[in-house]
C-alpha cells in the first residue's frame, strides 16, 4: 500500500515490544505453518513487521532466523519420504547462498533501494497469489 501511496512508509523501529511483540511471535508461528505447505515467508514477515511500525530491513534477519529454526525440522518428513527432486534441492540451496552473499551489499544503501524492494516483493506476492489461484482451479 505504500508503493501506491496508500499507507505512509512503514516505521523505523528495528524491534518490538509489548502487544506488537507478540502478534508478530503468533504471526511468525503461521508463517512458519505456511511455509511448511509451500508459501514463503520473507513477504508476509515484511508486510506484518512494516505495519508493526518497523524498519524493512528488520524483516530479513527476523526470516532468515525462523527459517534457520523451521527448515531443519520441517524438511525431516520430506527427506525422508524421498518426494523432491534432490537435484533442484541442491540447486535452490546454492541459488539461496549465492542471493543472500548478493544481498549484503545492499544492505548499506537499502533507503536508495526501498522503493525497488517494495515492487518487487509486490510482484513475488502477485505471482504467489495467482499461482495458488490457478493451482486451486485445476484441483476442483
Amino acid at each position: 500500500m505504500t508503493a501506491f501511496g496508500v499507507l505512509p512508509p512503514s516505521g523505523t523501529a528495528m524491534g518490538l515490544s509489548g502487544w506488537r511483540f507478540v502478534i508478530a511471535v503468533l504471526a511468525n508461528f503461521a508463517f512458519g505453518a505456511l511455509m511448511c505447505i509451500g508459501i514463503g515467508n520473507y513477504a508476509p514477515s515484511m508486510v506484518l513487521l512494516g505495519l508493526l511500525g518497523m524498519h524493512p530491513i528488520a524483516a530479513y534477519p527476523i526470516m532468515i532466523g525462523s527459517d534457520g529454526v523451521l527448515i531443519p525440522v520441517a524438511s525431516l518428513g520430506f527427506l525422508r519420504s524421498g518426494r523432491f527432486a534432490h537435484g533442484v534441492a541442491v540447486g535452490l540451496t546454492l541459488g539461496g547462498l549465492a542471493g543472500t552473499l548478493l544481498a549484503f551489499p545492499l544492505i548499506k544503501t537499502i533507503g536508495e533501494h526501498l522503493a525497488l524492494m517494495r515492487w518487487l516483493v509486490i510482484v513475488v506476492i502477485l505471482y504467489a497469489a495467482v499461482s495458488m489461484l490457478r493451482s486451486a482451479r485445476a484441483h476442483q
